[in-house]
């Protein structure tokens, strides 16, 4: 497994090579692009709801990540799935997507890596785990033999502590063939 990690983590730098262009990031007020990364900012998405501050989703603030064209914004977006999360180092994260549909574009997979998301899977993504994320559970479980239930756990924690959320992953369950 560790193995797979390395080599899974060696191949993608070299696919990418050392740097990999930022998403461009929309909200209501506008498109713009980050250098760091824009998911280390927010770690406490807040909105107003008459009386005091109350956490709420990326999503409902009315943030799109707009993927491709290396931070600006596409000419042919197309949205993503509603219920899209990324997993970072600064918790779990709900957002808008939008693919470049451009002539020529290459496929939302190797969009997401190159913004250096891993996609759970190949064919319709609806789930990433940001590369820094994997980086820190491999070196974590090097050093301090961290299982991965135990590594998920801690994510969701940071995101909701009080778990008042549903939780986002639902099969982590083992089938066993005879």
């Amino acid at each position: 497994m560790l193995g797979l990690l390395w080599k899974l983590s060696v191949t993608l730098r070299w696919l990418l090579g050392k740097k990999s262009p930022r998403p461009s990031i929309s909200s209501n007020r506008g498109v713009f692009s980050t250098s760091s990364g824009f998911l280390q900012t927010t770690k406490t998405e807040q909105k107003w709801n008459g009386t005091f501050f109350d956490r709420a989703k990326l999503k409902d603030l009315g943030v799109r990540v707009q993927l491709g064209h290396g931070g600006m914004k596409c000419p042919c977006p197309l949205a993503g799935p509603s219920d899209f999360v990324v997993f970072d180092c600064h918790g779990v994260h709900h957002i808008n997507v939008d693919y470049c549909n451009c002539v020529g574009s290459v496929p939302k997979r190797k969009q997401l890596m190159r913004v250096r998301w891993f996609p759970a899977t190949s064919d319709r993504p609806k789930t990433c785990f940001a590369f820094d994320l994997l980086d820190l559970f491999h070196k974590l479980t090097l050093q301090g033999k961290l299982t991965l239930y135990d590594f998920y756990h801690s994510i969701l924690h940071i995101s909701d502590n009080l778990q008042l959320e549903t939780i986002i992953v639902r099969i982590l369950s083992h089938v066993y063939w005879r």
